[in-house]
């Protein structure tokens, strides 16, 4: 007999994909599985709700511009850094992803 999973594991596996589904525009109910990967526009994603379980999964679903927006909408919340930066953390919120995002519409507009 192999190795299987616990009931109780298995339990909280189905609890947890069952969280994982987005209301669109107030009247749509989607698991965040069913998206495509970088389906999901800025537009979409402004009238999207959803909980931190399924927000969780929802970062390849979106595509370059939604991402780039969800990002900076975060980074926008983030503390302010020390400076110099001391940790990893701090270096990749406040010196590593603002660059990113600088490349990035750089890119775009060319």
């Amino acid at each position: 007999m192999g190795f299987k999973l616990p009931d109780s594991y298995l339990k909280k596996k189905q609890e947890e994909y069952d969280m994982k589904y987005i209301l669109i525009n107030e009247e749509k109910e989607v698991h965040v599985s069913e998206l495509e990967d970088k389906s999901v526009t800025p537009g979409i994603w402004r009238q999207m709700r959803m909980n931190s379980y399924a927000r969780d999964d929802l970062y390849p679903k979106l595509n370059n511009e939604a991402l780039l927006e969800v990002t900076k909408l975060y980074l926008s919340n983030c503390s302010r850094p020390q400076f110099p930066c001391s940790t990893y953390d701090e270096a990749m919120i406040h010196k590593i992803v603002p660059e990113l995002i600088k490349r990035l519409e750089e890119v775009n507009d060319d």
